[in-house]
């Protein structure tokens, strides 16, 4: 069984600990040089043309919808979903919301990351970046990065930077952040047998209904959407929502529902009020 992943170098990370995952056979990873503006059509073509059967993948750089030929089989438990607000230890200033100096130059890889920035401070000045094309040496100018673990730790020095977590509930990720998924050919039921074998049905449980708002939200037109779920000890799932409802404004909405099923429509509904 080979592994496909781009050669860019934080995906590389996810692929790395992909094959640790407790009870996964030996494989072969496959690193392939894919142009980054089209990443996935070119990994889709692998998978069809037999030269890989697993494209590996954090979840929340997918597009909504995959071709019909292929289908997510597995997905790994979650971890690391929060947003990390990476602040440079000279530009930290603890006596400061988000700990940031006022109109401080943030670097940002989505709208909905600024925009969500700018409304808890709306003084900071956020550009937003491609974070498959990232160039480090652009980096120098801006005080504070909001980046994903194995994002910064490719292209920065830890140490020269304070961390702060923003939680999920209140700084909404991307539908299925922290998740990697295994993506197969559908008709592929070898490989989709052993991949069954590391699944996380918790973790999809709730990934279902991020994904789920996510196609709503494309279907009516939307920019990609910020959105959370999780599901309580007592078993009830939570999901908290972020669109932008005109430039540079965003719009949010909570709901909690006993089952999963329905969720993502009723939540996206009351954007609809």
């Amino acid at each position: 069984m080979t592994l496909i992943v781009p050669d860019i170098s934080w995906l590389k990370k996810t692929a790395e600990k992909f094959e640790k995952q407790p009870g996964l056979p030996n494989v072969n990873m496959a690193i392939k040089h894919l142009e980054s503006h089209s990443w996935f059509s070119e990994a889709v073509g692998c998978l069809k043309n037999g030269s890989a059967q697993v494209l590996v993948s954090p979840m929340n750089i997918l597009p909504a919808y995959l071709p019909d030929e292929i289908v997510i089989t597995a997905l790994t438990p979650r971890e690391n979903v929060e947003e990390i607000l990476w602040i440079r230890k000279e530009a930290f200033n603890s006596a400061q919301f988000l700990k940031l100096n006022e109109n401080a130059p943030v670097a940002v890889f989505s709208e909905m990351q600024k925009n969500q920035l700018r409304r808890f401070r709306p003084d900071l000045i956020a550009d937003v970046f491609d974070p498959l094309s990232f160039d480090v040496n652009m980096s120098d100018k801006y005080s504070a990065f909001i980046a994903s673990l194995d994002f910064f730790e490719t292209y920065f020095e830890k140490n020269l930077f304070e961390k702060i977590l923003l939680h999920p509930r209140e700084f909404m990720p991307a539908p299925g952040q922290g998740v990697t998924a295994c993506i197969t050919m559908k008709d592929d039921f070898y490989t989709r047998r052993i991949l069954k074998q590391i699944h996380h049905t918790a973790t999809a449980m709730c990934t279902n209904v991020e994904r789920r708002f996510f196609q709503l939200s494309r279907q009516s037109g939307f920019p990609k959407p910020a959105v959370y779920c999780e599901r309580s000890a007592e078993g009830y799932f939570h999901a908290w929502a972020a669109l932008e409802n005109k430039p540079d404004s965003i719009s949010i909405r909570q709901l909690s529902a006993p089952v999963s099923q329905g969720l993502a429509e009723n939540l996206f509904e009351l954007f609809m009020d």
